[in-house]
């Protein structure tokens, strides 16, 4: 039987990056608070959690590379982006003789196809220990699995402030996530949403940590109301909430948040508006008696 060559290998990686990661983002939900203290806080308040917070992940052209062990200088040489290799390696324009690969290429292949399912199952997400290797990633995310699997590296993205802190995914490593991870900065994750990058809200609930109620999701204003409309509904009809009577509280509550016009005000400033529009009639007036008794 004829060997896969790296190459081949690395086009399998594209596809499955092209089809289930490509201009994908993620809204990661974890804990802010160490796993003791949570177990404690669900007892006493299992539907609206405190200290939930939240970060993003986006994927996209420029990142694959990186992740898939591909040396820049493979596209420096051509003098091209990464994000123009990546195009030109998916439409069959890179030779295998352009294509540089890192010494971790091998142990990359072997844990890529996990990478997608890290925001599927049970992820933990933590400070990256730096004493470990030395690595240009900030924070990890993966499985709770005690057996080496994919784990993704990350960087916070300074130069995009958004809603929520942005991190940008720079490495997949093939370890034991407990061994990288900074000493109590360990987070349970609770909640992870997709969406497009070019859609406003976030579409799909991806994954929901089987130990916490979705009523933490719905509770919590900063999260649900980023949201797509549907996925709103379809939580509210998960949790037993009548989707039309909550509409209506919704409405009621805005309108109460609306200020409320005071009257006097209202009567002086209609006032005002009528002495500025007499003004120059009773000016006109006294001109023309004026000219009359001059006469």
């Amino acid at each position: 039987m004829e060997e896969i060559s790296e190459f081949d290998k690395l086009k399998d990686n594209l596809e499955i990056y092209e089809k289930k990661l490509l201009n994908k983002q993620f809204l990661i939900i974890f804990s802010n608070m160490e796993n003791k203290k949570l177990k404690q806080m669900m007892k006493n308040n299992s539907k609206n959690l405190k200290e939930l917070k939240a970060i993003e992940i986006i994927f996209k052209k420029e990142n694959f590379p990186h992740l898939a062990g591909i040396k820049k200088s493979s596209y420096e040489k051509l003098k091209m982006s990464s994000k123009e290799f990546y195009d030109k390696l998916l439409v069959g324009e890179i030779e295998e003789k352009d294509c540089y690969f890192s010494t971790f290429r091998t142990l990359k292949n072997s844990v890529f196809t996990e990478l997608p399912n890290i925001f599927r199952t049970i992820s933990v997400l933590g400070d990256y220990d730096f004493h470990k290797e030395k690595l240009n990633i900030e924070k990890v995310i993966g499985n709770t699995k005690k057996i080496p699997e994919g784990v993704l590296g990350i960087v916070e993205d300074k130069k995009n402030k958004n809603y929520f802190d942005r991190y940008i995914p720079v490495s997949l490593l093939n370890a034991v996530i407990e061994d990288l991870i900074l000493k109590n900065s360990q987070r349970r994750i609770i909640f992870i949403l997709e969406k497009m990058s070019y859609e406003e809200r976030y579409t799909k609930l991806l994954f929901k940590h089987k130990d916490f109620l979705l009523d933490n999701l719905y509770n919590n204003e900063q999260f649900f109301k980023c949201l797509s409309n549907d996925l709103k509904d379809k939580i509210r009809n998960d949790i037993g909430i009548n989707i039309k009577e909550q509409k209506k509280i919704e409405i009621n509550k805005k309108k109460e948040l609306k200020p409320k016009e005071n009257t006097e005000e209202k009567v002086k400033a209609v006032e005002k508006i009528k002495s500025k529009k007499e003004k120059p009639r009773r000016e006109k007036r006294s001109r023309i008696r004026s000219k009359t008794k001059e006469r």
